[in-house]
């Protein structure tokens, strides 16, 4: 079997290549940006073959428009109201890879993963601007003040191991032509993943709220329903939010340590 990955520099994408390496005869290849950074897969080097290449996608996780209290948890049925230009392309993209199965019969299956965190991913989810700063603190890389935003509302996580397993799951076991929120089930407060970070810090530091953090509207809720996905594979997430804060913290520790 051969398989592609589109996004291997990305925090899922290499996570996937890691799952994929472990299952024998799969030959995986893989499309890389030029501009992209290599540094998140260079264990993967050697094992993977590597294709300079763009398909003009981000990939990014899709933040969905407005949500009412009585569509908590959400649904894969929930109707789709994207608030920005960036969410309507997702909602564009999804309806055309259904059409494509629908028309032509081609094997394709829809995730709609809500916020996914883990190591290679860069600081901008609120969980590693957090835990980076933490790690700047300890390292008198940064005054001891940890710059945040609103604190209430609540988000769901997935380790993004966990989401790289769900997707070779579904790929094995999941109804083509079928939409499956990629989600743990579970949202926590933005201000209960502070009080984690402040209590796991080695230095005592301030919580500051930053004004330019702050967003023009925010969700108060955020939180996915995984039944239909957890009943077509028997997926379940294994990382909790107390170890993705344990872990994060460890890797900005060691990379602002590594880069001085």
């Amino acid at each position: 079997m051969r398989v592609l990955i589109t996004g291997i520099t990305g925090p899922v994408g290499s996570f996937l290549a890691d799952h994929l390496l472990t299952i024998p005869g799969l030959e995986l290849h893989a499309f890389k940006r030029w501009r992209s950074d290599p540094r998140p897969i260079a264990h993967l080097l050697g094992h993977v073959a590597i294709h300079e290449g763009d398909i003009e996608d981000a990939f990014a996780v899709a933040q969905y428009g407005t949500v009412r209290p009585d569509e908590v948890p959400i649904r894969e049925d929930r109707p789709m109201r994207p608030g920005s230009p960036y969410g309507v392309s997702k909602v564009a993209a999804e309806l055309t890879g259904l059409q494509y199965h629908d028309n032509f019969g081609m094997h394709v299956l829809v995730t709609r993963s809500f916020n996914h965190v883990g190591p290679r991913q860069g600081d901008r989810c609120s969980i590693q601007t957090f835990c980076r700063q933490m790690a700047a603190i300890e390292l008198g890389l940064q005054e001891p003040l940890l710059h945040v935003g609103n604190l209430e509302p609540r988000r769901d996580f997935t380790h993004t191991r966990d989401v790289a397993r769900a997707l070779w799951l579904l790929i094995e076991r999941g109804a083509p032509g079928e939409v499956y929120n990629l989600c743990s089930g579970r949202a926590t407060r933005i201000g209960d993943i502070v009080a984690m970070v402040l209590e796991r810090g080695r230095v005592p530091a301030e919580v500051r709220t930053d004004p330019a953090r702050l967003r023009p509207s925010d969700e108060p809720v955020l939180q996915g329903d995984n039944r239909k996905l957890r009943a077509a594979t028997g997926w379940e997430p294994t990382v909790s939010i107390e170890q993705i804060v344990d872990e994060l913290l460890e890797y900005w520790r060691a990379r602002l340590a590594k880069e001085g």
